[in-house]
């Protein structure tokens, strides 16, 4: 019982991933694992220092919460309720977001069912911490996860290689900006 498989005589010349080691007995755990250990390590550290004042994060957070809240782009009425943020742009005696408006509006149907639910049970709007995590969590980390899951699959399909599966899902999702 060693833990893999050496693969077969001459492979590493005919495949360009055989000089990976293939794993013996690998059942539907062993198979998700690196994944699931990926998972672990994003949902596990949850940094918010709100003296730092993100800009990269907090004007997007912003301009989700103008949707939602006011039925607007325009973030002044969000910086008057949660303070000053960086990476803004004045337009027409506005503030607006300096960001593309792509993460924004991915987060507004995430917003808007969090402002229901906390509606629902006798709560106010969510606080600016209680929103910042809902959208890192449902529209950054678990559609992350989602795609790493997916890519493992097809890298495993595409090389037949359990160790490159492992290798690449480790490598883009611990060590890329993803």
């Amino acid at each position: 019982g060693s833990w893999w498989v050496r693969p077969a005589q001459g492979s590493v010349r005919g495949e360009p991933w055989g000089w990976l080691p293939r794993l013996a007995g690998e059942g539907p755990w062993r198979r998700h694992a690196t994944v699931v250990l990926v998972a672990l390590a994003y949902l596990s550290v949850w940094p918010d220092f709100e003296r730092l004042n993100n800009p990269k994060e907090n004007v997007r957070v912003w301009m989700t919460r103008a949707i939602v809240e006011h039925h607007t782009l325009a973030i002044d009425k969000v910086s008057t309720e949660w303070g000053y943020v960086n990476d803004k742009a004045v337009a027409r005696g506005h503030l607006f977001s300096g960001k593309a408006p792509g993460t924004s509006l991915v987060g507004v149907p995430v917003l808007w069912l969090q402002t229901k639910l906390w509606h629902a049970a006798g709560w106010p709007s969510p606080s600016k911490h209680g929103t910042t995590i809902a959208l890192r969590l449902f529209t950054v980390m678990l559609p992350s996860l989602a795609f790493l899951f997916y890519f493992a699959r097809w890298t495993e399909r595409r090389t037949q290689a359990p160790g490159a599966r492992e290798l690449l899902a480790v490598a883009l999702g611990a060590g890329t900006m993803l």
